[in-house]
């Protein structure tokens, strides 16, 4: 009896190939505007959560937070939230968004026990303060070649730190010469022991500061004559893309708690629009975002807006200074 040939299972063609990978190519095509508007909302809420939370610290302290004593300054939980505390703003609201465990994790103990605890501290990622359109809410290595980066002024030694994709307004313009103790932008390298700090002579003038947050700073309401609707607060920060992971920006590698510099602040000087995130250039003084065609701002009456990359050059220095007289309207997207 002859043997029948089996029937055998039928190949694709590589047409019916072309044709999966073509519809599986559009399928992503149509996905992706969606996970990127997923992203950015993400973003928004961040700013607006922080934004509530400079709102709670103002109605507890009557003043929105210091940016700290300068950027080779850790926080102290035993430091209280003005003048004598020498961590950024980030850390003055963490007990305001419901991480008062960590805000008091340096509390108490010895110098060899504070310093520990602090370390875990600037090793801890917050992800409210992470955009999730440029990286995960994860600790990051940092950049061991800078001794005040690698130990700021109360920790133990990091090989790793948080990072935070947002920052405070710290300003606009204002007269260099006059200011001449505190650098260049107002803020400072600050003391060099806690001793040191009742006599320091190097804090700004905060008379010639023009934004919410800078170097000891303690901004009311009432000195935002411009009004709450026309100031910034809080935003996004450019940041190199080659260095989204290594440290090895100088306006990110410090991260969220240690005190005011190109971290967790940045200004509005003339020329200084918000960029989009782009590699091997330095704009770390700078607003800006990892979103394709608009950037993301807090105002100081607590709403978010998606402005212009583009932006009027004046709309943005006037919305950056606090008091200047000029109100203007914003460019929202």
């Amino acid at each position: 009896m002859p043997i029948q040939p089996t029937a055998g299972r039928r190949a694709f063609t590589l047409v019916e190939l072309l044709v999966v990978i073509a519809i599986i190519g559009i399928l992503i095509s149509l996905l992706l505007p969606a996970v990127q508007a997923a992203r950015a909302k993400q973003c928004q809420n961040n700013l607006k959560q922080l934004a509530l939370a400079f709102q709670m610290h103002h109605d507890t302290h009557n003043r929105f937070p210091t940016g700290g004593w300068g950027f080779q300054w850790a926080p102290d939980a035993d430091r209280g939230t003005g003048d004598d505390q020498p961590g950024a703003w980030p850390f003055s609201l963490l007990t305001f968004h419901e991480q008062s465990n960590l805000s008091q994790l340096s509390s108490g103990g010895s110098v060899a026990q504070k310093e520990l605890a602090i370390k875990k501290v600037l090793e801890t990622p917050i992800p409210i303060h992470y955009c999730p359109t440029r990286r995960p809410a994860e600790a990051y290595q940092v950049d061991k070649a800078i001794s005040f980066v690698v130990r700021p002024i109360g920790s133990a030694p990091l090989s790793v730190g948080a990072r935070i994709d947002y920052a405070a307004n710290a300003g606009a313009p204002y007269d260099f010469a006059k200011n001449q103790n505190a650098g260049n932008i107002g803020y400072g390298i600050g003391p060099d022991s806690v001793a040191a700090a009742a006599t320091y002579k190097g804090w700004p003038d905060q008379k010639l500061v023009t934004g919410i947050v800078h170097v000891r700073s303690k901004v009311r309401i009432p000195e935002i004559t411009d009004g709450l609707t026309n100031t910034y607060l809080v935003g996004e920060k450019w940041v190199d893309t080659l260095h989204y992971e290594d440290g090895k920006d100088l306006g990110d590698d410090q991260g969220p708690y240690v005190s005011d510099e190109r971290d967790n602040v940045r200004w509005a000087q003339l020329g200084w629009l918000p960029v989009q995130d782009r590699a091997g250039v330095d704009f770390s003084w700078q607003f800006g975002s990892a979103h394709p065609t608009v950037w993301n701002m807090a105002f100081c009456d607590g709403s978010v807006q998606r402005l212009n990359y583009n932006m009027d050059l004046r709309v943005h220095v006037f919305m950056a200074d606090r008091r200047d007289g000029t109100v203007t309207n914003n460019a929202s997207q």
